[in-house]
Protein backbone atom coordinates (compact mmCIF):
# COMPACT_ATOMS: atom_id res chain seq x y z
CA UNK A 1 0.00 0.00 0.00
CA UNK A 2 1.52 3.45 -0.88
CA UNK A 3 1.29 5.78 2.11
CA UNK A 4 -0.22 9.57 2.24
CA UNK A 5 3.04 11.19 4.43
CA UNK A 6 0.91 14.25 4.50
CA UNK A 7 -1.38 12.45 7.01
CA UNK A 8 1.35 12.12 9.70
CA UNK A 9 -0.91 10.32 12.17
CA UNK A 10 -2.22 7.55 10.25
CA UNK A 11 -1.16 4.27 11.94
CA UNK A 12 0.64 1.97 10.09
CA UNK A 13 -1.49 -1.18 9.55
CA UNK A 14 1.51 -4.03 9.77
CA UNK A 15 4.57 -3.80 11.77
CA UNK A 16 7.74 -3.58 9.04
CA UNK A 17 10.48 -5.51 9.81
CA UNK A 18 13.20 -3.54 7.62
CA UNK A 19 13.31 0.08 5.87
CA UNK A 20 14.58 1.10 2.89
CA UNK A 21 15.83 4.09 1.13
CA UNK A 22 15.28 3.98 -2.99
CA UNK A 23 16.85 6.18 -5.14
CA UNK A 24 15.51 5.96 -8.77
CA UNK A 25 16.45 7.83 -11.68
CA UNK A 26 13.48 7.74 -14.71
CA UNK A 27 15.35 8.46 -18.36
CA UNK A 28 13.20 8.38 -21.11
CA UNK A 29 13.30 8.72 -24.85
CA UNK A 30 11.40 9.62 -27.54
CA UNK A 31 11.24 7.70 -30.86
CA UNK A 32 9.09 8.19 -34.25
CA UNK A 33 6.52 9.80 -31.47
CA UNK A 34 6.42 7.30 -29.41
CA UNK A 35 8.03 7.28 -25.61
CA UNK A 36 9.77 4.64 -23.76
CA UNK A 37 11.03 4.61 -20.27
CA UNK A 38 14.75 3.13 -19.51
CA UNK A 39 14.31 -0.18 -17.06
CA UNK A 40 16.44 -2.89 -15.62
CA UNK A 41 15.53 -6.17 -14.27
CA UNK A 42 17.34 -7.23 -11.01
CA UNK A 43 16.11 -11.11 -10.19
CA UNK A 44 15.61 -12.01 -6.06
CA UNK A 45 15.03 -15.07 -4.43
CA UNK A 46 11.01 -15.60 -4.43
CA UNK A 47 10.04 -17.95 -1.99
CA UNK A 48 6.43 -17.87 -3.27
CA UNK A 49 7.04 -18.84 -6.88
CA UNK A 50 9.91 -21.27 -6.13
CA UNK A 51 12.51 -19.74 -8.65
CA UNK A 52 14.51 -16.20 -8.78
CA UNK A 53 12.09 -13.58 -10.49
CA UNK A 54 12.66 -9.63 -10.67
CA UNK A 55 10.48 -6.50 -11.32
CA UNK A 56 10.59 -3.92 -14.35
CA UNK A 57 12.26 -0.69 -12.53
CA UNK A 58 13.75 1.85 -13.07
CA UNK A 59 17.55 2.42 -12.45
CA UNK A 60 17.96 2.52 -8.78
CA UNK A 61 20.68 2.71 -5.64
CA UNK A 62 18.67 1.48 -2.79
CA UNK A 63 20.18 1.46 0.59
CA UNK A 64 18.72 -0.33 4.01
CA UNK A 65 17.93 1.88 6.94
CA UNK A 66 17.71 1.35 10.44
CA UNK A 67 15.16 2.04 12.82
CA UNK A 68 16.18 4.34 15.97
CA UNK A 69 14.85 2.11 18.66
CA UNK A 70 11.27 0.70 17.84
CA UNK A 71 9.91 0.18 13.99
CA UNK A 72 7.46 3.19 13.39
CA UNK A 73 3.92 3.37 14.44
CA UNK A 74 2.39 5.78 12.37
CA UNK A 75 3.68 7.84 8.90
CA UNK A 76 5.11 10.89 10.83
CA UNK A 77 7.36 8.89 12.51
CA UNK A 78 8.61 7.07 9.38
CA UNK A 79 8.78 10.17 7.22
CA UNK A 80 11.17 11.89 10.43
CA UNK A 81 13.05 9.13 10.75
CA UNK A 82 13.86 9.04 6.58
CA UNK A 83 14.42 12.58 6.74
CA UNK A 84 17.64 12.65 8.89
CA UNK A 85 18.80 9.78 7.10
CA UNK A 86 18.76 11.66 3.85
CA UNK A 87 19.96 14.69 5.47
CA UNK A 88 23.53 12.37 5.74
CA UNK A 89 23.43 11.47 1.59
CA UNK A 90 23.87 13.59 -1.39
CA UNK A 91 21.15 11.89 -2.75
CA UNK A 92 21.44 14.43 -5.99
CA UNK A 93 25.22 13.35 -6.62
CA UNK A 94 23.91 9.73 -6.20
CA UNK A 95 20.81 10.14 -9.06
CA UNK A 96 23.72 11.85 -10.90
CA UNK A 97 25.79 9.02 -10.56
CA UNK A 98 22.66 6.71 -11.82
CA UNK A 99 23.01 8.41 -15.18
CA UNK A 100 26.45 8.31 -15.47
CA UNK A 101 26.32 4.47 -15.24
CA UNK A 102 23.40 4.47 -17.77
CA UNK A 103 25.77 6.17 -20.77
CA UNK A 104 24.46 9.52 -20.07
CA UNK A 105 26.89 12.10 -20.75
CA UNK A 106 26.34 16.25 -19.48
CA UNK A 107 22.59 16.32 -18.04
CA UNK A 108 20.71 18.13 -15.44
CA UNK A 109 19.06 16.38 -12.88
CA UNK A 110 15.67 17.22 -11.40
CA UNK A 111 13.96 16.08 -8.03
CA UNK A 112 10.16 14.57 -9.19
CA UNK A 113 8.90 13.91 -5.87
CA UNK A 114 8.98 11.27 -2.85
CA UNK A 115 7.02 8.13 -2.78
CA UNK A 116 6.57 5.98 0.25
CA UNK A 117 5.63 2.50 0.43
CA UNK A 118 4.71 -0.41 2.69
CA UNK A 119 4.61 -3.60 0.99
CA UNK A 120 5.43 -7.66 1.73
CA UNK A 121 8.44 -9.30 0.85
CA UNK A 122 8.66 -12.83 -1.56
CA UNK A 123 12.12 -12.91 -0.52
CA UNK A 124 10.63 -13.35 3.89
CA UNK A 125 7.67 -14.86 3.60
CA UNK A 126 5.77 -11.96 3.08
CA UNK A 127 6.94 -9.82 5.75
CA UNK A 128 6.72 -6.08 5.40
CA UNK A 129 8.46 -3.22 4.79
CA UNK A 130 8.65 0.13 4.16
CA UNK A 131 10.39 1.93 1.50
CA UNK A 132 10.98 5.78 0.61
CA UNK A 133 11.64 6.32 -2.99
CA UNK A 134 13.05 9.41 -4.29
CA UNK A 135 12.15 9.77 -7.86
CA UNK A 136 14.87 11.82 -10.03
CA UNK A 137 14.64 12.24 -13.60
CA UNK A 138 17.20 13.86 -16.40
CA UNK A 139 17.65 15.65 -19.44
CA UNK A 140 20.64 15.62 -21.36
CA UNK A 141 22.13 19.10 -22.78
CA UNK A 142 22.65 17.45 -26.14
CA UNK A 143 22.25 14.49 -27.42
CA UNK A 144 25.07 13.37 -28.55
CA UNK A 145 25.80 10.92 -25.75
CA UNK A 146 23.12 8.26 -26.35
CA UNK A 147 25.20 4.97 -28.28
CA UNK A 148 25.70 3.86 -24.16
CA UNK A 149 22.52 4.69 -23.08
CA UNK A 150 20.59 3.04 -25.77
CA UNK A 151 22.74 -0.26 -25.95
CA UNK A 152 22.41 -1.40 -29.37
CA UNK A 153 23.45 -4.52 -29.45
CA UNK A 154 21.63 -5.45 -25.96
CA UNK A 155 24.48 -5.89 -23.86
CA UNK A 156 23.52 -4.07 -20.99
CA UNK A 157 20.75 -5.49 -20.10
CA UNK A 158 18.61 -1.87 -20.75
CA UNK A 159 14.92 -2.40 -21.57
CA UNK A 160 12.76 0.25 -22.61
CA UNK A 161 8.97 0.17 -21.88
CA UNK A 162 6.48 2.03 -23.90
CA UNK A 163 5.25 4.73 -21.65
CA UNK A 164 1.60 3.76 -23.67
CA UNK A 165 1.27 0.61 -21.41
CA UNK A 166 1.21 2.61 -18.30
CA UNK A 167 -1.14 5.92 -20.00
CA UNK A 168 -4.75 4.17 -19.70
CA UNK A 169 -4.16 4.58 -15.79
CA UNK A 170 -5.76 1.63 -14.48
CA UNK A 171 -5.39 0.31 -11.26
CA UNK A 172 -2.64 -1.87 -9.91
CA UNK A 173 -2.03 -4.34 -7.15
CA UNK A 174 0.45 -6.30 -6.27
CA UNK A 175 -1.68 -9.10 -7.38
CA UNK A 176 -2.06 -7.40 -10.99
CA UNK A 177 0.56 -5.53 -11.53
CA UNK A 178 1.42 -4.26 -15.48
CA UNK A 179 3.47 -6.45 -17.71
CA UNK A 180 6.17 -5.88 -20.02
CA UNK A 181 7.05 -9.01 -22.56
CA UNK A 182 5.62 -11.03 -19.39
CA UNK A 183 7.85 -9.11 -17.00
CA UNK A 184 6.03 -7.22 -13.98
CA UNK A 185 6.58 -3.66 -13.73
CA UNK A 186 7.80 -2.27 -10.39
CA UNK A 187 4.25 -0.88 -8.82
CA UNK A 188 5.42 2.68 -7.44
CA UNK A 189 6.23 3.51 -11.16
CA UNK A 190 2.99 2.31 -12.47
CA UNK A 191 1.64 4.30 -9.56
CA UNK A 192 3.63 7.53 -10.15
CA UNK A 193 2.32 7.72 -14.14
CA UNK A 194 -1.00 7.39 -12.92
CA UNK A 195 -0.82 10.80 -12.46
CA UNK A 196 -0.84 12.85 -15.38
CA UNK A 197 1.55 15.61 -14.55
CA UNK A 198 4.04 13.00 -13.96
CA UNK A 199 3.09 11.29 -17.05
CA UNK A 200 3.69 14.59 -18.74
CA UNK A 201 6.86 15.31 -16.67
CA UNK A 202 8.72 12.60 -18.19
CA UNK A 203 7.65 12.84 -21.64
CA UNK A 204 9.14 16.24 -21.42
CA UNK A 205 12.71 15.20 -20.67
CA UNK A 206 12.51 12.20 -23.31
CA UNK A 207 15.77 12.31 -25.33
CA UNK A 208 14.96 12.10 -29.11
CA UNK A 209 16.54 9.29 -30.26
CA UNK A 210 17.03 7.97 -34.66
CA UNK A 211 17.52 4.99 -36.05
CA UNK A 212 20.83 4.82 -36.32
CA UNK A 213 21.04 4.97 -32.61
CA UNK A 214 19.08 1.60 -32.37
CA UNK A 215 20.82 -0.40 -34.71
CA UNK A 216 24.53 -0.91 -36.43
CA UNK A 217 25.31 -0.41 -39.80
CA UNK A 218 27.32 -3.20 -41.11
CA UNK A 219 29.17 -4.93 -44.11
CA UNK A 220 30.49 -8.02 -44.46
CA UNK A 221 30.44 -12.19 -43.70
CA UNK A 222 27.39 -13.61 -42.67
CA UNK A 223 27.25 -17.69 -42.13
CA UNK A 224 23.78 -19.39 -41.24
CA UNK A 225 23.90 -23.09 -39.74
CA UNK A 226 21.22 -25.38 -39.64
CA UNK A 227 21.60 -29.19 -37.57
CA UNK A 228 20.07 -31.31 -40.53
CA UNK A 229 17.48 -33.97 -38.90
CA UNK A 230 18.34 -32.54 -35.44
CA UNK A 231 14.33 -32.45 -34.33
CA UNK A 232 14.36 -36.53 -35.45
CA UNK A 233 17.11 -37.28 -33.33
CA UNK A 234 15.50 -35.65 -30.06
CA UNK A 235 12.18 -37.42 -30.94
CA UNK A 236 14.35 -41.04 -31.55
CA UNK A 237 16.64 -40.44 -27.98
CA UNK A 238 13.32 -39.61 -26.52
CA UNK A 239 11.52 -42.13 -26.95
CA UNK A 240 14.11 -45.01 -27.52
CA UNK A 241 17.63 -44.34 -25.27
CA UNK A 242 16.12 -44.29 -22.05
CA UNK A 243 17.68 -46.33 -19.25
CA UNK A 244 16.97 -47.34 -15.79
CA UNK A 245 19.75 -44.25 -14.59
CA UNK A 246 18.14 -41.17 -16.59
CA UNK A 247 15.27 -41.27 -19.26
CA UNK A 248 14.80 -40.36 -22.71
CA UNK A 249 13.38 -37.15 -21.90
CA UNK A 250 16.87 -36.30 -19.90
CA UNK A 251 19.19 -37.61 -22.38
CA UNK A 252 17.56 -35.65 -24.57
CA UNK A 253 17.81 -32.07 -23.22
CA UNK A 254 20.58 -32.73 -22.24
CA UNK A 255 21.71 -33.20 -25.86
CA UNK A 256 19.83 -29.85 -26.52
CA UNK A 257 22.26 -28.11 -23.94
CA UNK A 258 25.17 -29.93 -25.44
CA UNK A 259 24.41 -28.97 -28.91
CA UNK A 260 23.50 -25.03 -27.64
CA UNK A 261 27.00 -25.09 -25.84
CA UNK A 262 28.77 -26.33 -28.49
CA UNK A 263 27.18 -23.29 -30.89
CA UNK A 264 28.64 -20.87 -28.50
CA UNK A 265 32.37 -22.25 -28.40
CA UNK A 266 32.47 -22.72 -31.75
CA UNK A 267 31.26 -18.74 -31.80
CA UNK A 268 34.29 -18.18 -28.73
CA UNK A 269 36.71 -19.74 -30.54
CA UNK A 270 35.59 -17.22 -33.72
CA UNK A 271 35.51 -14.51 -31.80
CA UNK A 272 32.17 -13.91 -33.24
CA UNK A 273 29.68 -11.23 -31.52
CA UNK A 274 27.07 -10.76 -33.66
CA UNK A 275 25.03 -14.02 -33.74
CA UNK A 276 21.36 -15.32 -33.14
CA UNK A 277 20.01 -19.04 -32.59
CA UNK A 278 17.42 -20.45 -34.29
CA UNK A 279 17.49 -23.69 -31.56
CA UNK A 280 19.21 -25.91 -34.02
CA UNK A 281 20.82 -23.56 -35.93
CA UNK A 282 22.13 -19.96 -36.22
CA UNK A 283 22.98 -16.90 -37.70
CA UNK A 284 26.56 -15.32 -37.16
CA UNK A 285 28.03 -12.24 -38.62
CA UNK A 286 32.07 -10.83 -39.08
CA UNK A 287 32.32 -7.32 -39.93
CA UNK A 288 34.97 -6.40 -41.88
CA UNK A 289 35.37 -3.43 -39.64
CA UNK A 290 36.76 -5.58 -36.97
CA UNK A 291 39.08 -7.56 -39.51
CA UNK A 292 42.31 -6.44 -37.82
CA UNK A 293 44.38 -8.35 -40.32
CA UNK A 294 42.73 -9.87 -42.71
CA UNK A 295 38.71 -9.95 -43.48
CA UNK A 296 39.33 -13.91 -44.23
CA UNK A 297 40.57 -14.63 -40.82
CA UNK A 298 37.89 -14.57 -39.36
CA UNK A 299 36.05 -16.86 -41.59
CA UNK A 300 38.80 -18.82 -41.59
CA UNK A 301 38.79 -19.78 -37.72
CA UNK A 302 34.90 -20.43 -37.79
CA UNK A 303 35.05 -22.47 -39.94
CA UNK A 304 38.07 -25.14 -38.20
CA UNK A 305 35.89 -24.61 -35.11
CA UNK A 306 32.88 -25.76 -36.95
CA UNK A 307 34.73 -28.79 -37.68
CA UNK A 308 34.44 -29.47 -33.88
CA UNK A 309 30.49 -29.09 -34.84
CA UNK A 310 30.44 -31.63 -37.41
CA UNK A 311 32.61 -34.21 -35.79
CA UNK A 312 30.12 -34.06 -32.31
CA UNK A 313 27.23 -35.00 -35.26
CA UNK A 314 29.10 -37.77 -37.31
CA UNK A 315 29.83 -39.66 -33.65
CA UNK A 316 26.64 -38.99 -32.91
CA UNK A 317 25.54 -40.64 -35.82
CA UNK A 318 27.67 -43.14 -35.81
CA UNK A 319 26.80 -43.82 -32.11
CA UNK A 320 23.53 -44.65 -32.93
CA UNK A 321 24.70 -47.14 -35.73
CA UNK A 322 21.99 -46.49 -38.23
CA UNK A 323 19.04 -46.93 -35.66
CA UNK A 324 17.91 -42.98 -37.62
CA UNK A 325 19.18 -41.17 -40.48
CA UNK A 326 22.53 -39.48 -40.13
CA UNK A 327 22.32 -36.21 -38.73
CA UNK A 328 23.88 -33.47 -40.89
CA UNK A 329 24.57 -29.99 -41.25
CA UNK A 330 24.32 -27.03 -43.59
CA UNK A 331 26.14 -24.15 -43.85
CA UNK A 332 26.00 -21.07 -46.24
CA UNK A 333 28.49 -18.18 -46.44
CA UNK A 334 27.12 -14.82 -48.04
CA UNK A 335 28.81 -11.90 -47.87
CA UNK A 336 26.70 -8.22 -48.08
CA UNK A 337 25.48 -5.37 -45.93
CA UNK A 338 23.25 -5.53 -42.98
CA UNK A 339 21.61 -4.36 -40.01
CA UNK A 340 22.35 -5.68 -36.37
CA UNK A 341 20.45 -4.36 -33.14
CA UNK A 342 17.46 -3.10 -32.20
CA UNK A 343 16.00 -4.00 -35.31
CA UNK A 344 12.13 -3.54 -34.49
CA UNK A 345 12.95 0.18 -32.38
CA UNK A 346 13.36 0.84 -28.48
CA UNK A 347 11.63 -1.83 -27.12
CA UNK A 348 13.58 -4.70 -28.63
CA UNK A 349 14.91 -6.66 -25.97
CA UNK A 350 17.23 -8.93 -27.76
CA UNK A 351 19.76 -8.47 -31.32
CA UNK A 352 18.63 -9.13 -34.21
CA UNK A 353 19.47 -8.91 -37.83
CA UNK A 354 17.86 -7.32 -40.81
CA UNK A 355 18.07 -6.39 -44.73
CA UNK A 356 18.10 -7.61 -48.07
CA UNK A 357 21.70 -9.75 -47.46
CA UNK A 358 19.90 -11.79 -44.23
CA UNK A 359 16.91 -12.34 -46.60
CA UNK A 360 19.41 -13.66 -49.09
CA UNK A 361 21.33 -15.80 -46.63
CA UNK A 362 18.41 -17.92 -45.04
CA UNK A 363 16.62 -18.16 -49.07
CA UNK A 364 19.81 -19.79 -49.85
CA UNK A 365 20.12 -21.71 -47.16
CA UNK A 366 16.27 -23.36 -47.39
CA UNK A 367 17.63 -24.19 -50.89
CA UNK A 368 20.70 -25.67 -50.19
CA UNK A 369 18.49 -28.04 -47.90
CA UNK A 370 16.05 -28.76 -50.72
CA UNK A 371 19.17 -30.10 -53.07
CA UNK A 372 20.34 -32.22 -49.99
CA UNK A 373 17.14 -33.41 -48.96
CA UNK A 374 15.94 -34.36 -53.08
CA UNK A 375 19.52 -36.32 -52.72
CA UNK A 376 21.17 -33.72 -55.74
CA UNK A 377 23.59 -33.08 -53.52
CA UNK A 378 24.86 -36.35 -51.53
CA UNK A 379 25.96 -34.91 -48.45
CA UNK A 380 25.64 -35.13 -44.64
CA UNK A 381 27.41 -31.92 -43.81
CA UNK A 382 27.01 -29.53 -46.70
CA UNK A 383 28.70 -25.83 -47.49
CA UNK A 384 27.43 -23.41 -49.93
CA UNK A 385 29.00 -19.48 -51.20
CA UNK A 386 26.31 -17.47 -52.59
CA UNK A 387 27.59 -15.43 -55.51
CA UNK A 388 28.85 -12.75 -53.13
CA UNK A 389 30.61 -14.03 -51.06
CA UNK A 390 32.62 -16.11 -53.93
CA UNK A 391 32.66 -12.97 -55.68
CA UNK A 392 34.60 -11.56 -52.54
CA UNK A 393 37.45 -14.29 -51.89
CA UNK A 394 40.56 -14.18 -53.74
CA UNK A 395 41.57 -16.49 -56.76
CA UNK A 396 43.30 -19.09 -55.20
CA UNK A 397 40.27 -19.88 -53.04
CA UNK A 398 38.02 -19.38 -55.48
CA UNK A 399 40.20 -22.32 -56.72
CA UNK A 400 40.37 -23.96 -53.60
CA UNK A 401 36.63 -24.29 -53.41
CA UNK A 402 36.41 -25.60 -57.23
CA UNK A 403 39.08 -28.00 -56.68
CA UNK A 404 36.90 -29.94 -54.03
CA UNK A 405 34.11 -30.55 -56.24
CA UNK A 406 31.70 -27.93 -55.86
CA UNK A 407 29.02 -27.52 -57.99
CA UNK A 408 27.51 -24.20 -59.38
CA UNK A 409 23.83 -24.59 -58.77
CA UNK A 410 20.78 -22.61 -60.47
CA UNK A 411 18.32 -23.26 -57.70
CA UNK A 412 14.49 -21.77 -57.88
CA UNK A 413 12.54 -20.95 -54.81
CA UNK A 414 9.41 -19.20 -54.35
CA UNK A 415 10.66 -16.01 -54.62
CA UNK A 416 13.36 -16.67 -57.49
CA UNK A 417 16.43 -18.30 -58.56
CA UNK A 418 19.39 -18.60 -55.96
CA UNK A 419 22.71 -19.43 -57.33
CA UNK A 420 24.99 -21.05 -54.84
CA UNK A 421 28.76 -22.81 -55.12
CA UNK A 422 27.99 -25.77 -53.20
CA UNK A 423 29.46 -29.26 -52.25
CA UNK A 424 30.28 -31.75 -49.47
CA UNK A 425 31.84 -30.85 -46.72
CA UNK A 426 33.92 -33.10 -44.76
CA UNK A 427 34.63 -33.03 -40.78
CA UNK A 428 38.98 -33.28 -41.61
CA UNK A 429 38.72 -30.44 -43.81
CA UNK A 430 41.67 -27.53 -43.41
Amino acid sequence: MFVDIRDENFVLPDVPIQSWIIISLEISVKYRGEYYVLMRHPYYVNEGLGYSEGWLYPSFFAFTHSFDTFPPQNAGEWKRETDEALNGMNIKARANELAHLAGLGPLEIMHEGSMFELKSSPSHGGAKRLYRIERYSCKLRNNRHVADLIDPLCLKGHIFVPLQLLEDKKEVSEKEPLTFRGKRIILNFSEAMRDIGNLARIKSRAINIERNDLVVDDEGWILIVDVAGFGRLCDHVSTEQGNIFESGDAIRERFRFTLAELFESVLDEAGCSQTYFTGDGLIAAFPTRLCITNEFDQLNMFMKAYTRLMEFLTEISQRLDGKVEPVGSRLVVHYGQYEFGRVGGPSTVNANFSGDAIVEVARSESALSGVVKDGSLKAEHALGFTESARSRLGDSIRRLIDSRGFEELHLKTKEREVRLFAGPLSPSVD
